[in-house]
């Protein structure tokens, strides 16, 4: 059903049935998930692009190239510049771009000589300087194509059902949750299904507060630990030296 026909039909999706309910949320959900896919994947092209042309050197300037703690520092920030991709994944990224052997030739980055695990895995490491361009290129190309269909996939959401609903909801895992419910005749109206899912998120954001002290707690246990077991060593080590006085 186009979105025409479903706003004839569905003037608010606070009063539609649960049959025309369902159409909206399917396609609202089917729009929402595209724009987000082709979202995640623009900011992962770019996210590595930029990483591998600046934040690499920022970090090194910053930390240094005998620091130990950088592999750990350039993971946390790759991951934050492509929205959660691991050199790991990247690692498989570079299998399917780069696929001749003669790719892996020639070590030309000296921070990769100096921390093997920095800036990549164990493949993209060994890429020449001439390689990573061709490498950085083919995501260029990638962000090119990705741009106009994100604008495409934002204009798709805008003469969709999914403008039914309400921003709050508008996007995959509300609408999954919520089909969910609808489907599994736990709600048969919007404000059902609404109250339902602020429930859920209620629950789900008490269970990440919750994990988040439980880890709290056992670093501080820890600690604690840590610092007591001093404390005995220094006292053992104390009473030794007035032993041997």
């Amino acid at each position: 059903m186009s979105y025409t026909e479903i706003v004839k039909k569905v003037s608010s999706i606070a009063t539609c049935d649960t049959k025309d309910l369902v159409q909206v949320l399917e396609e609202a959900l089917l729009k929402v998930s595209h724009y987000e896919k082709v979202s995640s994947e623009l900011i992962k092209a770019e996210g590595v692009i930029n990483f591998y042309k600046y934040e690499n050197t920022v970090l090194l300037k910053k930390y240094g190239g005998n620091n130990k703690e950088l592999p750990k520092i350039a993971q946390q920030k790759f991951m934050e510049v492509t929205g959660g991709m691991t050199f790991a994944e990247l690692d498989t990224e570079v299998d399917k771009r780069l696929v001749p052997p003669s790719f892996w030739e020639n070590l030309s980055i000296r921070i990769w000589k100096t921390h093997p695990g920095a800036f990549g895995g164990s493949k993209i490491r060994l890429t020449s300087s001439r390689n990573m361009k061709v490498f950085l290129e083919s995501y260029a190309k990638d962000a090119e194509e990705l741009r106009p269909a994100l604008n495409k996939a934002a204009i798709e959401i805008e003469v969709s059902a999914a403008m039914l609903i309400p921003p709050d909801y508008r996007y995959p895992l509300a609408l999954t949750t919520i089909l969910g419910f609808v489907r599994n005749l736990k709600a048969t109206t919007w404000k059902e299904c609404a109250n339902l899912y602020d429930e859920q998120l209620y629950r789900w954001q008490m269970l990440e507060n919750s994990a988040e002290n439980i880890r709290i707690q056992h670093e501080i246990r820890g600690l604690t630990k840590r610092a007591a077991d001093s404390a005995t060593a220094a006292a053992i080590f104390s009473g030794l030296n007035l032993l041997l006085k």
